[in-house]
């Protein structure tokens, strides 16, 4: 399969999907890559918290702060960037972790 992506996109099983922090909002991060993510959408969220500075929260204790602006909005998520860019070394540390708990079986 081709990627045609710009970004490789992280998808994440429940029990390990980080939390981003926006003012008092809290979102479940469905996917993430280096230059965004996907959320899951609550009913009612306010778009004025949006561009915003932000800190998410990763399972293993670690965080990643920085601005966070909405690129699209669908019925179940939200699509946002960040600034900076998460560094593809925190992406592939993440990876690693989860091939370590979720081996693929044959």
């Amino acid at each position: 399969m081709i990627q045609r992506r710009r970004f490789y996109r992280l998808q994440y099983p429940k029990p390990e999907r980080p939390v981003l922090f926006v003012g008092d909002a809290e979102f479940v991060v469905l996917d993430l890559s280096e230059s965004g993510a996907r959320l899951e959408k609550k009913n009612e969220w306010e778009r004025e918290l949006f561009p915003d500075a932000g800190t998410m929260f990763f399972s293993e204790g670690e965080e990643y702060s920085g601005m966070i602006q909405v690129v699209r909005e669908s019925d179940l998520c939200l699509a946002v960037s960040f600034s900076p860019q998460i560094p593809f070394s925190r992406i592939m540390s993440e990876q690693r972790k989860l091939w370590r708990k979720y081996p693929l079986k044959n």
